[in-house]
């Protein structure tokens, strides 16, 4: 994954929206700004801003 790139947020919360439907993130498609270190990502979305995520916990979304 590399600047630039659109991501979304892998299904690592299943088990969790069974008991709590009324949220669900990972449809939402997000945009990475910058890479902070060999795993964690800057990345903005449009519903919650910027946010630092662990880059296992992403899907690429395009295919630069």
């Amino acid at each position: 994954m590399k600047v630039g790139d659109l991501v979304k947020r892998a299904d690592i919360w299943q088990e969790w929206r069974k008991t709590n439907s009324w949220i669900d993130v990972s449809k939402e498609v997000g945009i990475i700004l910058a890479r902070t270190n060999s795993a964690v990502l800057e990345i903005y979305w449009p519903t919650a801003g910027l946010q630092l995520e662990d880059e296992v916990h992403l899907e690429i979304v395009n295919d630069n």
